[in-house]
């Protein structure tokens, strides 16, 4: 799945999952980069929740370190 989206989203493949662009949207509208949010969320089978909780733990961890 991750790969027919990656080659959707950069090489204009045909496959468009909307799942996949809903969850990028919701992390987005929580200031998170598109390109952020497909490697999070992809690095975690697309799994939304801890998608999330691993993009803004490592935030906090730099804003604590800095």
């Amino acid at each position: 799945m991750t790969a027919r989206h990656w080659t959707n989203v950069y090489a204009g493949g045909p496959h468009v999952n909307t799942e996949f662009n809903e969850k990028i949207k919701r992390l987005q509208d929580m200031g998170v980069d598109d390109h952020q949010a497909r490697v999070a969320l992809s690095s975690y089978n697309w799994d939304l929740e801890r998608a999330t909780e691993q993009l803004f733990t490592a935030r906090l961890t730099l804003v604590i370190f800095v």
